[in-house]
């Protein structure tokens, strides 16, 4: 009888009675005993010794990974900087722009707009400024038979770092939003040698402490003062 079958259950072919082989090869009647607690937990730890070398592989594969030199990074950030403070220098609203802006809030007389680029300390005078020239434009627009003035808009920058701009609205580059054209509106515009046909603006602008330009808006509204 082999050794394999040492406490298993066997029968008797002859007598159907049921018997098992002890480690010494004896026959002895019965069920075989049951398998001890001890093999049981021998195979466990077995079991979880073999999945140790799966996870020795897993630790070697993550030791091969090779992390960014910390200098690489350094300089990697370093120009990431640079490139987004360029960015930020040349993105900047430039004189011009800002005129085009506020030619717009003009236009629709969007005083938050107004507030918005104007220097710290004088974001009430210019408010008050956009109020009074939105007046002066509406006379304009019905003087010139009720179509939306074009503008025209020139800058020149001052040694002392400030800068300014020259509005004008006119009949030039005019839109009509109205039911008639601007041709229409023209022969319609009452011919009277003293009424004005442009609006000019004189805007003063400067720098805040970012060196963004912003509107200077107590110099602007003294330049519209004097104009009036």
């Amino acid at each position: 009888m082999p050794r394999e079958r040492v406490n298993s259950r066997l029968v008797c072919k002859k007598c159907l009675q049921v018997f098992h082989l002890t480690p010494s090869l004896q026959a002895v009647i019965g069920e075989p005993p049951a398998p001890r607690a001890a093999p049981k937990e021998r195979a466990h730890r077995e079991g979880i010794e073999l999945g140790l070398p799966e996870l020795g592989g897993l630790g070697e594969k993550l030791a091969k990974i090779k992390l960014p030199d910390a200098k690489i990074v350094g300089v990697s950030a370093a120009v990431l900087l640079v490139v987004g403070l360029l960015w930020w220098l040349f993105t900047k609203p430039s004189v011009e722009k800002r005129s085009d802006t506020l030619a717009t809030a003009i236009r629709t007389l969007n005083m938050d707009a107004a507030v918005g680029m104007a220097l710290p300390g004088t974001e009430m005078e210019a408010m008050k400024w956009v109020g009074d020239v939105y007046k002066d434009y509406v006379d304009l627009k019905l003087r010139i038979g009720n179509i939306d003035p074009g503008v025209r808009i020139q800058v020149s920058e001052n040694s002392d770092g400030s800068a300014q701009s020259l509005m004008v609205f006119s009949r030039e580059g005019a839109v009509s939003t109205g039911p008639m054209s601007v041709a229409q509106a023209a022969s319609l515009e009452p011919q009277s040698a003293n009424e004005k046909k442009t609006m000019e603006l004189v805007i003063f602008w400067a720098k805040d402490t970012w060196g963004n330009w912003r509107l200077e808006g107590k110099r602007t509204v003294e330049s519209l003062t004097k104009a009036r």
